[in-house]
């Protein structure tokens, strides 16, 4: 039996006889936390000044 009912989770194992011990985050919810720090603005060659033909991903197209 696959799908969720009121005495088995979603893979069918039933709830009975199984048990949870409090977690030691209660605080957690699951959801990814938010960025460290802001996204980048444009490439590392735009913002080095280097020209485009010195960065990697160019010399891998030769």
């Amino acid at each position: 039996m696959t799908g969720s009912s009121p005495h088995a989770d979603s893979a069918g194992t039933p709830w009975a006889g199984r048990s949870f011990e409090p977690t030691p985050f209660p605080d957690d919810d699951g959801s990814a936390p938010p960025p460290s720090r802001p996204r980048s603005r444009g490439t590392v060659a735009a913002r080095s000044g280097r020209p485009r033909s010195w960065t990697r991903s160019a010399m891998r197209a030769c």
